[in-house]
């Protein structure tokens, strides 16, 4: 045997040595568990959409039943269609007692509330049958049991302005409603 087989087997056996050290090290080392940063809450929210009768479509003007009985003797110039969603963006139930300043939505002078009626629930359970109070130029929604990642709608009919100017309320663990959009 010569200076080479013994350098190639000394070769072979400091790799062999330098994989079961690796190996060791990796099977050894501690384990930590990682978790993913969890995201911040979205809170309690709102969006709305107005739309002119004039330019409403079919599928929106049957969302407003309440529509018919509003409309005697006037014409579709100037009333508005308003959809104003209040929406639980967090991961807990939000009880009636967590909300700590009830929502109201806040409409210009120039608008006169025809109405302001409840339309629909999504992913929560049957609602309170409590209607939103119309004061002046504001309507206050009622406080209601919304579940996680719930959606409360309301239908509000307008003659004159646009739709919301400002929309107030505060639960006690998310703060202040925020606009979604």
């Amino acid at each position: 045997m010569g200076l080479s087989t013994f350098q190639s087997i000394g070769g072979i056996a400091v790799l062999i040595f330098l994989f079961a050290l690796l190996g060791w090290l990796h099977y050894t080392r501690p384990r930590t568990q990682s978790f993913a940063p969890k995201k911040p809450s979205l809170g309690f929210g709102y969006e709305w959409t107005a739309t002119p009768l004039t330019k409403a479509k079919s599928d929106l003007i049957t969302r407003f039943p309440e529509l018919e009985a509003v409309m005697q003797g006037r014409n579709g110039d100037g009333i508005q269609l308003v959809r104003f969603g209040l929406f639980n963006m967090t991961e807990e139930i939000i009880e009636p007692g967590q909300i700590s300043r009830p929502v109201e939505v806040h409409f210009s002078n120039d608008s006169n509330i025809l109405s302001a009626v409840f339309s629909e629930a999504l992913k929560t359970e049957t609602r309170a049958n409590i209607a939103p109070t119309i004061e002046g130029n504001l309507v206050r929604l009622p406080r209601e049991r919304m579940n996680p990642r719930s959606t409360l709608i309301y239908n509000f009919i307008l003659a004159g302005g646009s739709g919301p100017v400002d929309v107030t309320g505060e639960t006690t663990d998310h703060g202040a409603i925020k606009r979604v959009g």
